[in-house]
Parts: structure tokens; sequence; C-alpha cells
């Protein structure tokens, strides 16, 4: 049950509204929030939602994500985290056009690194998993919660051994955003 698995969790920047639903945990990202790191522009953006529990060592974190509406830029995805300038994060990245993409965007000694790859039309959940070892970690996505696929090696992030870990979701744009946390997993 979500509840029991989320009992350690707890907000960091809360967000516009937070309802439990019969799918999950309803959340719905204030506009204008993000997590974005540019030191060469002086951009600096750590107020999107993160729900996260603390955790040392190896792990693999996995979470299902379901939106029925998507919004330019408008994200639900996991993120972990050292600092404001070092951290990873992987979620669904609606594109102007509404296509969805996966996103991964990393923070290292505060600058953002950004990829993406496309998703098949008319996806409204996906399901994301990081694996640590170490200083290195895998990010996977997969639309079936059976089938996953990497789509990055992140090697030798400068970050603490004991670091947060959970969900998040943000909404770039001047619209908010409604997302539902199905599932979360630490392992």
């Amino acid at each position: 049950m979500l509840l029991e698995k989320i009992k350690d969790f707890n907000w960091v920047n809360e967000p516009k509204n937070v309802e439990f639903i019969e799918k999950g945990l309803l959340i719905t990202a204030k506009e204008q929030t993000d997590f974005w790191q540019n030191s060469a522009f002086n951009i600096s953006k750590d107020d999107g939602h993160f729900f996260a529990c603390v955790k040392e060592g190896d792990f693999i974190l996995s979470a299902k994500w379901c939106f029925e509406k998507t919004i330019e830029s408008a994200q639900c995805g996991i993120m972990v985290k050292s600092d404001t300038k070092n951290w990873i994060k992987t979620g669904i990245l609606p594109t102007a056009d509404n296509k969805v993409q996966i996103g991964v965007v990393v923070a290292n000694n505060g600058v953002c690194d950004w990829s993406v790859n496309d998703l098949s039309d008319n996806i409204n959940n996906v399901y994301f998993k990081i694996r640590r070892k170490g200083s290195n970690f895998i990010v996977y996505y997969s639309t079936d919660g059976e089938s996953f696929k990497q789509i990055r090696l992140v090697n030798h992030l400068h970050i603490r051994q004991v670091i947060d870990v959970g969900a998040y979701a943000c909404s770039p744009k001047d619209n908010s955003f409604d997302c539902i946390l199905e599932e979360i997993e630490l392992g």
C-alpha cells in the first residue's frame, strides 16, 4: 500500500495541493516551479516539489506516475539530490506541441545538462527507476512496468554518501499541473 511506503517521506517545497485519491497521491504542482542550475548564466531554480526521504549507500528507487493532461514543460518523476548544485531528476518533459518526452537532467557542480527521449503518443503513465552504485547512477524508464529501458548512465556525480531521494513534480511555465504518484519503492 502506498501509504505504508511513504511514511518516511516529507515535502521539500510543498505543492499547491496534495490529496489521497483512489489511484494514489494527487499532486498539483505550483506554476513557475522547477529544479535547474546553470552557474554560467546565474540561473538557480530550486523550488520544485520534492517528496523525499534520506538514503545512505546503494539503492534502487522506482515510481509510477500518472497524468491525464500534459502541460508544456510540466514534469513529474523521481529525483536524487545531494544539495542544490548536485542532483539527478528523470521525468516526463512535455513539449510545446504536446509531445511527451522522457528527460534526464543532471546538475553536477551547479551546471545542468539535459537529455530526452520521445515517447509514443497517448501515454499517460510512466514508470521510472534510478539505481545507485557508489557515485554512479543508472536511469531507466518503462511504459508497462515490466520492460525497463536504460536511458542514462551518470558517472562520478559530486554527491554525498547520504542523500535525499524521492518523487518530484514542477511546472516551470504559468500553469499548475496535476499528476498522480501511484507507486513508489525504495530498496
